[in-house]
């Protein structure tokens, strides 16, 4: 039997956190410098409202669903 790749080892996990709240760790453009643009990491919390595979759909309160990797989510440790 073959192993499975990481992101259909992701899903799995990630699907147990669907309908939950889960951080969203993304890269978002800031400025436009010396014709570069400058990026900071934004951590967002997300509602997780589905897996497929390597990627997931969420949403932010009061916006709009997107698509990200699965691999850009963080999900909350299950220790009781």
């Amino acid at each position: 039997m073959s192993k499975p790749k990481d992101g259909a080892r992701n899903s799995v996990a990630a699907s147990d956190f669907v309908g939950k709240r889960v951080i969203h760790v993304c890269e978002s453009p800031v400025a436009f410098v010396q014709s570069k643009w400058t990026s900071a990491t934004e951590r967002r919390e997300v509602i997780l409202m589905a897996v497929s595979k390597s990627w997931a759909m969420v949403r932010r309160p009061k916006a709009i669903p997107y698509v990200c990797p699965v691999k850009e989510l963080e999900f909350p440790s299950r220790k009781g």
